[in-house]
């Protein structure tokens, strides 16, 4: 086995024979190890029982849904077209928030003002304000 390399913050080259050595010492031991235990009865059984009963907690179901239509969402918005489309989308909405809110502050102020007027050209009418 050659001696291994390692790259040093000032870009030289370190000789690491002692961890060559380490590394070998290690391999020998790993090889060396036997295991004399034998599994427990129905040890297989019992894994295979542990992993249907996991993949039945997983089942597909409203969570699951949420979190792929969640994914999907997510992986279109990190490309540069769907977060344009977004931000698109919520300028939009912002502009058409703001044009209905403005429309009915419009619509309150002209009440008003025919109003105010009404009562000044005739000032014995009774006239309450349009909502």
């Amino acid at each position: 086995m050659a001696a291994r390399t390692v790259e040093g913050l000032n870009g030289d080259a370190m000789n690491t024979e002692r961890a060559g050595k380490d590394d070998r010492l290690l391999d020998e031991l790993l090889r060396a190890w036997k295991v004399d235990e034998a599994l427990p009865p129905s040890f297989q059984e019992q894994v295979w029982r542990r992993i249907s009963l996991e993949e039945s907690k997983q089942a597909p179901g409203v969570s699951a849904w949420l979190a792929g239509v969640a994914a999907a969402i997510t992986s279109i918005l990190r490309q540069p077209l769907g977060a344009t489309a977004y931000l698109s989308i919520l300028l939009l909405a912002g502009v058409a928030a703001g044009y209905w809110t403005s429309e009915q502050e419009v619509r309150q102020t002209e009440a008003t003002w025919r109003t105010a007027y009404v009562r000044t050209v005739v000032p014995t009418t009774s006239l309450s304000p349009a909502p």
